[in-house]
């Protein structure tokens, strides 16, 4: 009976870990949203057992692309030192993503921040997610001010264009 218990327990386990990684996987991508001339760009991908992320925002003017913001940029020229992933969190049912983002695009302009947010992803098909930001209070006391309203979009909808 013991054997039994201790199989039923092993087989739950391997089916809750591999249901856990798979639910990932419908986020893991490169995402975007269009409007107009500008295109906002979104990279999820999974590190250890949470999904983080990066975006920017490109304009093409004339066939040219022209990055007007990213959140990975070098925010340390002496050292090289990136600013790293702007999107970190998880998804328990594989349908809806919650975490914390940071709008970084402000920093460095000798006045602003960062403005941190709570990104809430809904999965509406294989291809498309409903993008989500909300203000994320912070009681944290600030060296520099923190910008009022987001740089990054707050409310579309992203479109999956590659999955890896």
């Amino acid at each position: 009976m013991k054997k039994i218990i201790g199989i039923v327990l092993i087989a739950f386990t391997f089916y809750n870990f591999t249901n856990t990684t798979v639910s990932r996987e419908a986020f893991v991508g490169h995402w975007v949203w269009k409007s107009q001339n500008q295109t906002f760009k979104v990279h999820f991908y999974k590190s250890y057992e949470m999904l983080k992320g990066d975006y920017e925002m490109v304009e093409n003017v004339n066939g040219i692309e022209r990055t007007i913001y990213k959140s990975n940029r070098i925010i340390d020229k002496t050292f090289n030192l990136p600013f790293g992933n702007a999107i970190s969190g998880n998804t328990s049912d594989g349908k809806i993503f919650m975490g914390i983002i940071k709008d970084n695009v402000l920093l460095g302009d000798s006045i602003h921040g960062i403005k941190e947010g709570q990104l809430k992803l809904v999965l509406k098909s294989s291809k498309t997610i409903k993008w989500e930001v909300t203000p994320l209070i912070s009681y944290r006391k600030k060296v520099k001010k923190t910008p009022e309203n987001f740089t990054i979009p707050t409310d579309i909808t992203l479109t999956k264009v590659l999955t890896h």
